[in-house]
């Protein structure tokens, strides 16, 4: 994730907006909480973000109000956090200038990683999504999204493999050199524990494109 951008979030829940605050603040960036769109309105008059995270539940004026507000006059990438289980209302947010729709409760790794896609969108960066299978893989976000909208978080290590798989497309690499390139964090290294990451690998991307070849090996077709 690209680090020290400006961040509000906007939710009355201190507990959770704090917890988010503090996992982006370990990343570098520089976060502010607003409780409320008036608060955010003040912050946002006091210094201009280069992301805003808003919650829709608010109190007096609702997130859906306060985003056609923000439409008017900014282009900031807005990430809407919505605890409404109905898709009707996340839909009417990206209607409305949204950029990106999440669910509560949210995993803070997804979490980091929809900032970090917005974030690199906002810099001219284009997403790097790798098609595989029914699947896509954005590899910048460490998330594998399926077509049924479900999303799979991906490790560092799960990250490198594919990398390499796809640098190496159509070619059987063997146990050892894909050791090599996603080493262990732990003492698991040895050959059968890649056996164990392929495996989980595979579950996350839901296909069969990556297979056992015959010999001593993987390839990704």
């Amino acid at each position: 994730m690209q680090a020290g951008r400006k961040v509000l979030i906007i939710d009355d829940e201190a507990d959770l907006a704090e917890a988010l605050g503090e996992y982006l603040g370990l990343m570098g960036h520089a976060v502010r909480l607003a409780g409320s769109t008036a608060e955010a309105d003040r912050l946002l008059a006091a210094e201009p973000a280069e992301l805003i995270v808003l919650d829709l539940n608010m109190p007096r004026e609702s997130g859906l109000a306060f985003l056609r507000r923000l439409r008017r006059t900014s282009q900031v990438p807005v990430l809407v956090l919505s605890a409404v289980a109905e898709s009707a209302e996340r839909v009417v947010a990206l209607e409305m200038g949204a950029d990106d729709v999440a669910q509560k409760p949210i995993d803070p790794r997804e979490f980091a990683a929809r900032v970090a896609a917005l974030l690199a969108r906002r810099a001219g960066h284009a997403r790097r999504l790798v098609a595989i299978g029914e699947a896509s893989v954005d590899l910048d976000a460490a998330r594998v999204l399926h077509m049924d909208g479900q999303t799979e978080m991906l490790s560092p290590a799960e990250v490198a493999l594919l990398r390499h798989f796809i640098a190496h497309r159509g070619q059987v690499q063997d146990r050892e050199t894909l050791i090599q390139a996603a080493p262990a964090q732990d003492m698991d290294a040895d050959a059968r524990a890649i056996d164990r990451r392929i495996a989980r690998l595979r579950a996350k991307l839901g296909c069969d494109a990556l297979r056992a070849a015959r010999g001593d090996g993987y390839v990704l077709d």
